[in-house]
């Protein structure tokens, strides 16, 4: 299931990078706020009266995200921006790249995780709770760094508006 929704995710960022580039920032920060809030409420809710299960959740948060895909493609739509029309080898490359980097995404996770097993058969479950939490507590520094670091590389500093197309591609 959260596989599947790959190229929803895919097309929820490239809706909300197109309507920032246009100034819409507001319509753009906004979808996804509102299907969280939704999340929020209902997850909140089936958490309460004990209707929440793993499958469940899941679910919740794959319609929360087509929720979100659908009031930025209407956002898009308003200031046409969106056709009306399918663009079938857009979607294709999209899918291509998506799943390549779904793919990525998923073996860089495990290779972050597979040190947990070890880790676990060494020191018990009680060492690995430790390890675990100071694990976490770095990744959140390291992932809250990274795009810091990519955005001081040499050649994106010294680029100019004539250099945007080559950055892009």
């Amino acid at each position: 299931v959260a596989a599947a929704q790959l190229p929803l995710l895919l097309q929820t960022l490239l809706w909300s990078g197109v309507l920032q580039l246009h100034g819409r920032v507001n319509a753009a920060a906004a979808a996804p706020l509102c299907g969280n809030a939704i999340l929020t409420v209902v997850a909140g809710a089936m958490a309460a009266s004990g209707a929440l299960t793993p499958f469940r959740a899941l679910t919740l948060w794959v319609s929360v995200n087509a929720v979100t895909w659908g009031v930025l493609l209407v956002a898009g739509r308003a200031i046409g921006l969106a056709g009306g029309h399918a663009e079938v080898s857009t979607a294709r490359a999209s899918i291509a790249f998506g799943v390549k980097a779904y793919v990525g995404v998923t073996f860089f996770f495990l290779l972050l995780r597979v040190d947990q097993v070890l880790v676990e058969r060494i020191v018990g479950p009680v060492g690995l709770g430790r390890y675990s939490l100071a694990v976490a507590l770095a990744e959140l520094a390291w992932l809250a760094t990274d795009p810091f670091a990519a955005s001081v590389l040499h050649h994106q500093v010294v680029a100019d508006e004539r250099d945007d197309g080559v950055l892009g591609d």
